[in-house]
């Protein structure tokens, strides 16, 4: 049997469905999964870039590039859930190991680098192939000193095949340094096989043998049904929904984290009294700068009966279907995000059409697909504005929605990787 090494630097929310989806195609493919993760909290690696934080950031005209390259609180983006549903689901796979390199970091010698702690599971494993799964925050430190140092370096470091599958999109982002880093990696790393991207734009505008294009991976397709419907809350929600038939209503699925627009969409819901807020999802990573701020929204709510709140990670597909098709339409008020969302994919997975800002992968997605509405990004009053376009519109968009997800189906996915990941 074939052996697979699938390794991801940090497991987020979207990353633990990124490793779920991967491995259950690889064993469809006959391939024995090795899948490690979180090895870019290596405790010397995250060390020595804290001090060149520091010395950087002394100068003025860097500290913004910096800012937007880099997260300072390193630490932060990379502790390891203590339990996933997406990984857990394998535990009793016998053709799967899960590898988690903060837990073995002192069985692992002489990998101060995340490239040398790839390697050096590739000589203990031995695959016969390798995917390096990138996500969200790792796009901005995984191997980016590694492409600095070995622009020209022609030798291939890495002991396998290997497979770069790129979840990000950063060619889209404001910040040109970011942009290039992006196509160095792309074009100079010569370690890595073949990169391959979820961005079918790029992909048709540079037609190269190094790229492969994926659809994006956005649902699970085992793990639907972890947890049992919890009928005391479907029979509280659904008085919530009969009390406010009449209503439009807001869903914000997930976390709070700051980019997300949280308050934002809080206080569009408490500008117009023809809203109700539903919020689902771990009320945990909220906006710093503005809780105090959050928190008396909420309650304003409370006291109105405008807020149906969730506090908690939802992995039962009837419940969270029930979320999703209780609303018309999603609003997704991102602030200077400029990759893709999974909550956009379940949205539309949904049949819901979306409203997202009129920048970075999202926008030119929704645009180019006819999947929704786009508003000026970071202008509240444009959004409140395409908010009662979409009211009287939503449904016009079915018919591309449903095309675009028929493009972007579980087959066609686990075609396009056998298409790009030699020998499977």
């Amino acid at each position: 049997m074939k052996k697979l090494l699938i390794y991801c630097p940090s497991i987020t929310g979207h990353g633990q469905i990124y490793c779920n989806v991967l491995t259950e195609w690889a064993l469809s493919r006959n391939y024995k999964v090795v899948l490690a993760f979180g090895g870019i909290a290596i405790p010397r690696q995250l060390k020595r870039k804290r001090r060149f934080y520091r010395l950087l950031l002394r100068i003025p005209t860097l500290k913004k590039i910096l800012l937007e390259l880099y997260p300072i609180k390193v630490i932060k983006y990379y502790l390891i859930r203590k339990n996933s549903v997406y990984l857990d689901y394998y535990k009793n796979n016998n053709n799967v190991e899960l590898l988690n390199i903060l837990k073995e970091f002192n069985s692992l010698k002489n990998h101060n680098t995340e490239v040398r702690l790839i390697t050096n599971l590739q000589k203990y494993h031995k695959p016969d192939t390798t995917i390096l799964a990138v996500c969200g925050e790792d796009y901005k430190n995984t191997f980016f000193i590694h492409t600095i140092t070995n622009l020209f370096n022609k030798n291939k470091m890495f002991l396998s095949p290997t497979y770069l599958i790129d979840i990000n999109t950063s060619f889209y982002y404001k910040n040109f340094l970011i942009r290039l880093i992006g196509f160095l990696k792309i074009w100079l790393i010569k370690s890595i096989d073949k990169f391959i991207i979820i961005d079918k734009y790029l992909y048709e505008k540079y037609p190269l043998k190094r790229i492969g294009y994926i659809p994006d991976i956005y649902q699970s397709y085992n793990v639907t049904d972890s947890e049992n419907p919890d009928k005391e809350l479907m029979l509280n929600f659904n008085k919530f929904l009969s009390n406010n038939k009449d209503k439009e209503k807001i869903l914000f699925f997930g976390y709070p984290f700051k980019r997300k627009g949280y308050h934002t969409l809080l206080k569009l819901v408490i500008s117009n009294d023809e809203y109700v807020f539903i919020h689902c999802g771990k009320f945990t990573m909220i906006q710093e700068d503005k809780k105090n701020e959050i928190d008396k929204l909420i309650r304003k709510l409370r006291n109105e009966n405008r807020i149906y709140f969730v506090d908690r990670f939802l992995t039962n597909e009837d419940m969270i279907s029930k979320f999703f098709k209780s609303v018309n339409f999603i609003v997704l008020a991102y602030e200077n995000h400029y990759q893709s969302s999974g909550i956009l994919y379940q949205a539309l997975m949904y049949g819901k059409p979306v409203i997202v800002p009129n920048i970075g992968f999202m926008g030119k997605l929704v645009k180019e697909e006819k999947l929704g509405l786009l508003y000026e990004h970071r202008s509240y009053k444009d959004l409140n504005k395409k908010v009662k376009n979409m009211q009287k519109k939503y449904t016009e968009f079915e018919p591309s929605i449903s095309k675009f997800c028929k493009h972007n189906s579980k087959e066609v996915l686990f075609r396009a990787l056998d298409n790009n990941i030699k020998g499977s």
